[in-house]
């Protein structure tokens, strides 16, 4: 045998055994993304079947028990008082970082993890952390991360979502009761951007425990396959649709001055910190003294009212106290709501809004939906939404540990 033929015939079995090994690679890849892929529909399924308030502690250990070593609790756990935490990881992160120099410098020197991203091997984590306090489950918090590559480097897809008993101050709502224009149109939840993202796309749903189950489910259908499949979801809206079209369906234009407000009054009160029933003494207006940037300062409307009752806030003004109020001016820079005006000799129920609102600088304002007419069904409504406050011993549910 000629040196030639033996070499033509080891260059043929090294080529066969290499073949094989990457076949071999590539099905253990797709074995391994296959159960990445169920343990997470399996994991979504968990989260979709808890109800805030419902679940009881029976569930939830029964829960805790199916995920195993999956799952983990923070500190002591029992029916009393218990943090838990179920976590689904894909792959290790190929995103360069302060921990991983090998990474760093595959990143600098090749393409080579995006070349990786091409054959499914991607970071992905979906996890799901919930609170029991008494006997039930009382916050629940789900968040996906998943790997995905722009033009020539690797980004990330970020989606939260959150319980809260209201929706006051929560990470896609605004921190003043009223704010978001959302709410007239569904009470129960609110979505948008998580704060701003360098090389990445976020979206949060936080919502409470009055929302319908089938409208959780509808919002949360994400497309899992995202976290497995060889070819990476590039935006949010293919790993999840649902939110990023309801997202984008409040970013319309409107004329300045033209949204009145819609939420209804007890979601008000349910997210309101202060909440008084007052009558109107005395109307005037000022020059604002925050106009927007390069603008005339125009007349806002700053009244005196005087406190009858405190549906809900701090105890330190009693009754019988005369204060200044602000409702809401409509005066920002292009602004959307329809402002807000009190009469003069009514009464009304107030939903003040600014940080002082306990009466010692002797004035409060109000931002939009901060006026309601004083009616028995308005009274009935913010008794109803006062009471959805389900006062947990600790502070609400976040992305840190411990709660």
């Amino acid at each position: 045998m000629s040196l030639r033929v033996f070499g033509f015939r080891l260059l043929r079995v090294a080529a066969i055994s290499l073949l094989t090994v990457l076949l071999l690679f590539f099905g253990l890849l797709q074995f391994e993304q296959h159960i990445i892929r169920r343990r997470s529909e399996r994991l979504l399924a968990d989260f979709h079947s808890i109800r805030q308030n419902q679940t009881t502690w029976p569930e939830a250990q029964a829960l805790m028990q199916r995920w195993g070593k999956l799952g983990h609790a923070h500190g002591p756990c029992s029916s009393t008082d218990c943090a838990y935490d179920i976590t689904v990881l894909g792959w290790p992160s190929l995103l360069p970082n302060d921990n991983g120099l090998a990474i760093r410098l595959l990143h600098r020197l090749s393409g080579f993890p995006l070349l990786l991203q091409r054959v499914g091997i991607r970071f992905s984590i979906l996890e799901l952390r919930f609170l029991v306090e008494d006997g039930a489950v009382r916050r629940t918090r789900l968040s996906i991360e998943a790997e995905t590559d722009g033009a020539d480097y690797v980004s990330a897809l970020l989606v939260t979502v959150t319980s809260h008993a209201s929706l006051d101050g929560s990470d896609g709502a605004l921190s003043s009761v009223g704010a978001d224009e959302e709410l007239g149109m569904h009470p129960d939840f609110v979505v948008g951007p998580d704060g701003f993202c360098t090389g990445c796309e976020n979206i949060s749903l936080d919502y409470t425990p009055q929302i319908a189950p089938d409208e959780l489910v509808r919002l949360t259908s994400f497309d899992l396959s995202c976290l497995t499949q060889w070819r990476p979801c590039p935006h949010l809206s293919e790993l999840a649709p649902v939110l990023m079209r309801e997202d984008a369906a409040h970013l319309r234009n409107v004329p300045r001055n033209s949204v009145p407000c819609t939420t209804p009054a007890w979601a008000l009160a349910r997210d309101a910190r202060v909440i008084w029933l007052a009558d109107t003494l005395a109307i005037a207006q000022i020059s604002d003294p925050n106009p927007p940037y390069g603008e005339t300062p125009s007349l806002v409307e700053k009244d005196e009212v005087r406190i009858v009752k405190v549906f809900k806030g701090p105890l330190g003004i009693p009754p019988q106290t005369i204060l200044q109020f602000r409702p809401y001016s409509g005066s920002e820079y292009e602004a959307r709501d329809v402002p807000e005006h009190l009469t003069r000799d009514h009464r009304y129920i107030l939903l003040p809004s600014a940080d002082d609102n306990d009466g010692s600088t002797g004035g409060a304002e109000a931002w939009r939906c901060g006026v309601l007419e004083d009616t028995v069904a308005n009274e009935v409504a913010i008794e109803r939404g006062i009471t959805m406050d389900d006062h947990l011993r600790v502070p609400e549910l976040t992305g840190e540990w411990p709660w």
